[in-house]
């Protein structure tokens, strides 16, 4: 039973307010069928919204059984919506992107109950939405039915949570005659165990069908009269308490189902995105470039399994003079590492010292570069060995060539075991065997074939005792073993290479361990060590760890009479391998000059993808907008209606973020691959805030206009769609 009470509804306010409602007052029984009549604007489609509690009244009171709707909290007016009351709207309200099934299975859905296929075809079948092969109109899309079938659907769906009240406004409104006869016989004959209240113009089938009608004129009831016998009627509780909420599976298929309308726009939207997300994940990727890091990594892509630690310090020397005067000076050079740093280091690896060929030397028992041909001069190849062997390894009698990632490369090598004995690497033996071995500056060049053939020869007056592999490619570095044509300037500064590949003349100024010989440490005077050959853990990141853990920072400050001496020293530790000239290769990458442009570009490009987002998120959410109304008006809660819109764009967010994610280490890969260096990779702070952009950017432009819209009254959502 319904009991209307003094019910006034006003719209707008002041000097604009139009009272569509005024101080009605009925009572409805728990079945029949009601007509309520009157022309357009009398309140007919009002009195209906309050009475299924999709709007309130302005004044007055509905109860349902006793309890009142208008005083309910919003989350029970969606629940009485849901289970209690079936709407057909004159419009029909369905969903036009889903099927009849997926229509009218919504119904219970909503309430969180599972919809069987037997169960909706049932209901089907009771709205006579059969087709002529007897089959039930379950797969039908909502754009091939006619009107009068469509108004069935609305029906359907409200019959299938078995409310006790069905409101139907106007819903022969767009039928033929013999249609709406077929509606209001349904209609009527499901009117006799449920209160079915009709809002209509068509006074001749309400005096046919209706058991009551009560009609308005501007507002106010002006008729209302039975129009049959009086008949027992049965009160049905009405149920108001019954909580539902939407299966994510429905969630997420009616999120997906918008991009049926905007597919076009949507690729549009998420290349032009996608692109400009790359560009800020890459600028990130640039500004968190790890030159250490990248230098490991690269080692370890390469198969090295050694790296050189300079020790290094960076200073600044301030002088404050008793006058006001002051000088300040920065400068930065390879210092001698301390005890504590190299026992740091031993604790954790091995290390080897690393001692730079004694002043004096000559490289004279190999053929001299005064006896070269100008093409020979030329030769990257040769170049490449112009200071022959720039420094040793020292080893003792413990170190294993394996240890130092070496394998001989005759049977009969072995390790230096004094000062007086020298290893060479396989390099070495290679330019001996292209260009002979003189035993003195004038004396005979012999011809070596084989690496055997060193082994008891003198260089640097000392003995070669073994010939060694580093285990490095040579394939590259012999591609420039060839006539060369350039112009040779004199001497073997940069510009007389000018030709060269600017990644070989960087690749040879590095560290590489096959340049470098090896010598025992018996009999040797040991001088303070400046440089270390770091045998890597097998984790880059845990090496990169262990050397920083050995950068120290010193504070010192003296006073005289006269001035105040500030002295400030970073001592740090320089990494370098065979790669280390990539590094300078791409200085661009890690200067300044490009970075702080790159920050700037990235910001920009981030703002740029955030309102393009935002942009096609906002479009999107708007155009659900009608789609809201009807789920809000069959009982969906704000929290469904927002889950829909959020499915929908964190499907685009998840999109953007992993295409995003994806090109950018592409982007990174290939860079690397053209530097031929491990410098960029997509790092945790890069996709973090990658992550942060598309999502943060999903629930500024989904969830807040989608809350805003779901706040409002069911009624006012259909009336702006």
């Amino acid at each position: 039973m319904i009991q209307v009470e003094h019910l006034s509804k006003i719209y707008n306010s002041g000097s604009n307010a139009v009272k569509a409602l005024n101080d009605v007052s009925f009572t409805l029984p728990s079945s029949g069928l009601v007509f309520i009549l009157g022309k357009s604007g009398c309140g007919k489609t009002t009195l209906l919204n309050l009475l299924g509690g999709m709007d309130s009244p302005t004044e007055g009171d509905i109860r349902v059984n006793g309890r009142s709707i208008v005083t309910k909290k919003e989350t029970d007016l969606d629940a009485y919506r849901r289970s209690s009351v079936g709407f057909v709207f004159q419009e029909f309200d369905l969903l036009e992107n889903y099927t009849v099934g997926s229509n009218v299975s919504l119904a219970l859905q909503l309430q969180n109950r599972k919809a069987t296929r037997q169960e909706v075809d049932d209901v089907l079948r009771r709205v006579e939405l059969v087709g002529g092969d007897g089959k039930t109109l379950y797969d039908r899309k909502i754009a091939q039915l006619s009107g009068g079938q469509k108004q069935r659907v609305a029906i359907a769906r409200a019959l299938i949570k078995e409310p006790e009240i069905i409101l139907a406004d106007e819903p022969t409104g767009a039928l033929d005659s013999e249609t709406s006869a077929s509606l209001f016989t349904l209609l009527k004959g499901l009117s006799q165990n449920k209160l079915i209240v009709v809002v209509s113009h068509d006074r001749e089938n309400a005096e046919r069908y209706g058991d009551r009608i009560i009609e308005l004129k501007d507002g106010e009831i002006v008729s209302d009269k039975e129009t049959c016998e009086e008949r027992t009627v049965t009160v049905h509780p009405v149920r108001i308490e019954r909580k539902g909420r939407l299966p994510f599976a429905r969630v997420l298929t009616m999120g997906l189902a918008g991009f049926r309308k905007k597919t076009l726009r949507l690729v549009l939207s998420v290349i032009l995105a996608v692109f400009s997300l790359t560009i800020f994940v890459f600028s990130l990727s640039a500004l968190n470039a790890d030159v250490i890091l990248s230098e490991l990594k690269t080692s370890y892509d390469n198969g090295a399994q050694t790296v050189t630690l300079t020790a290094y310090v960076q200073y600044t020397e301030t002088v404050e003079y008793s006058n006001g005067r002051s000088f300040k000076r920065e400068d930065e050079h390879d210092y001698i590492f301390s005890e504590e740093q190299l026992a740091a280091l031993q604790e954790q690896t091995t290390i080897y010292p690393i001692l730079e060929m004694e002043k004096g030397s000559t490289a004279g028992e190999y053929l001299d570069k005064d006896d070269l041909t100008n093409n020979q001069r030329l030769n990257p190849y040769l170049y490449f060995s112009a200071s022959f062997i720039p420094r040793y390894v020292v080893v003792d009698e413990n170190t294993a060539a394996e240890d130092l990632g070496f394998s001989a490369v005759t049977e009969d090598s072995r390790l230096p075991q004094t000062s007086e004995e020298i290893a060479v690497t396989d390099y070495h033996a290679d330019l001996f065997m292209r260009f002979g071995y003189r035993n003195g500056k004038n004396g005979a060049v012999q011809q070596i074939g084989s690496a055997e053939d060193l082994i008891g020869k003198t260089i640097y007056g000392r003995t070669i005792v073994g010939v060694y592999s580093t285990e490095e490619s040579l394939a590259w570095l012999k591609q420039y073993d060839k006539d060369f044509d350039g112009v040779y300037l004199g001497n073997y500064s940069d510009d007389a290479y000018v030709d060269v590949d600017r990644y070989f003349f960087d690749w040879s100024r590095g560290d590489h361990m096959i340049k470098t010989a090896l010598i025992g440490s018996e009999g040797l005077e040991m001088p303070e060590i400046s440089k270390v050959l770091y045998r890597l853990t097998g984790n880059a990141g845990n090496d990169k760890k262990l050397i920083e853990s050995i950068f120290y920072h010193d504070n010192t400050v003296e006073k005289t009479e006269t001035m105040t001496y500030y002295y400030s020293r970073d001592n740090s530790v320089l990494v370098s391998s065979a790669y280390s000239g990539f590094t300078a290769a791409a200085w661009m990458f890690t200067d300044e000059m490009f970075l702080t442009p790159a920050l700037i570009i990235g910001i920009v490009v981030a703002i740029f993808s955030a309102l393009l987002l935002m942009n096609f998120l906002l479009v999107t959410t708007e155009a659900r907008k009608r789609e809201i109304g009807i789920l809000r008006a069959l009982g969906a809660s704000k929290m469904d209606t927002i889950n829909i819109c959020l499915a929908e764009s964190a499907i685009i967010g998840v999109t953007d973020f992993v295409l995003s994610l994806i090109a950018g280490s592409i982007a990174c890969l290939i860079i690397n691959r053209i530097f031929r260096f491990y410098l960029f990779g997509i790092g945790i702070l890069p996709a973090i805030c990658l992550f942060l952009l598309c999502f943060g950017t999903v629930a500024l432009a989904t969830v807040l206009p989608a809350m805003k819209t779901a706040r409002k009254k069911p009624v006012d959502i259909l009336r702006e769609a």
